[in-house]
């Protein structure tokens, strides 16, 4: 997502017409299969698209919210293998290389955090909501994703 709103606003800011998004990740050089918490979770992809100037100066990327929430490394993420923390035969030995996930407080964070992301992306923009027919959420959780359209009036598919 932040490949694509960043590539979509240098489309409008540049002479260029057309873009080539290429997205990866791969998380599977921290994942610790036995660990069921993040290994059904986490997993490595691949994806690529042409992104084209619109000739209607109305279209493209209306607005975005990426947010990141920084203060939550506690539930959710890898704590050594950076500056910090560089990886010893000791970080290996205790694990702490490999991505770590509370379940429960990151899906009751995600619970709200979706609602409030579009209601600040729809501000953004200025669209109303009834103006929308359907939200596609990237969220791996599908239980996450129906919490959210139970707990608002969204249209959540």
């Amino acid at each position: 997502m932040y490949g694509l709103v960043v590539t979509g606003a240098l489309l409008n800011a540049s002479p260029v017409n057309r873009a080539l998004l290429i997205g990866v990740e791969a998380y599977s050089r921290f994942i610790n299969p036995e660990d069921r918490g993040t290994a059904v979770v986490f997993g490595d992809g691949a994806g690529a698209l042409v992104l084209e100037r619109a000739a209607d100066d109305g279209a493209g990327i209306l607005s975005s919210d990426l947010g990141c929430e920084g203060s939550l490394t506690d539930i959710v993420g890898i704590r050594a293998g950076g500056s910090a923390m560089p990886v010893t035969p000791e970080v290996v030995a205790s694990g702490d290389y490999r991505i770590h996930m509370t379940g429960k407080a990151v899906y009751e964070f995600a619970v709200g955090a979706l609602v409030e992301s579009i209601d600040v992306t729809l501000a953004r923009a200025g669209v109303d909501l009834s103006e929308v027919k359907w939200f596609v959420p990237h969220q791996a959780n599908l239980r996450i994703i129906a919490s959210d359209g139970e707990a608002s009036s969204h249209p959540i598919a």
